[in-house]
């Protein structure tokens, strides 16, 4: 009984300081990095109409600013750490079967990008693909053994989520 108890005292912890973005939506306030491809593809499949352009690509591709993009589209950033091509094509897939209109595509490869088996990011939270009615996946985040906690303001980024999708640097 008190094992119980314990496990439930740690998801309850986890679920208010989810360091990954999964539970804790608040994205205004210096954070280390959440697990930004599973929080932006959710935001899209919650807001379908909003964008109608994406830019794909790893970490870097975050430095973009698709807001200084003039051609018609309104672009969204998808970059995520690591992000890889077969993960992209999986999250089109499911943005088109939601009915999310795209109607143009930027992608950013890195050295890396067909080097990193993307077999590997199911075991790394912070690279947890999306999948759709995925219950285990949450269900994991809550059971994660604890880690230290990041208190270094150097480690930590404003995530724009919920406008561009870009990472920002805090200095």
């Amino acid at each position: 009984m008190l094992g119980w108890m314990n496990l439930s005292n740690l998801q309850i912890i986890r679920y208010h300081f989810d360091r990954y973005g999964i539970y804790n939506k608040d994205f205004s306030t210096l954070r280390v990095e959440p697990n930004q491809h599973i929080v932006k593809m959710q935001y899209l499949l919650d807001n379908p109409s909003k964008y109608n352009a994406l830019c794909f690509g790893s970490s870097r591709v975050g430095n973009i600013d698709t807001r200084k993009i003039n051609n018609g589209y309104n672009y969204y950033n998808m970059t995520y750490s690591e992000g890889l091509p077969k993960e992209w094509l999986d999250d089109i897939k499911i943005l088109i079967k939601h009915d999310v209109p795209i109607k143009q595509i930027l992608i950013g490869l890195d050295e890396f990008s067909f080097r990193v088996d993307p077999q590997l990011h199911e075991s790394e939270y912070m690279r947890k693909p999306y999948r759709e009615n995925n219950f285990n996946t949450y269900i994991s985040y809550l059971l994660k053994p604890p880690s230290s906690p990041v208190t270094d303001k150097k480690a930590m980024n404003i995530y724009d989520i919920y406008d561009s999708g870009r990472t920002g640097s805090v200095k």
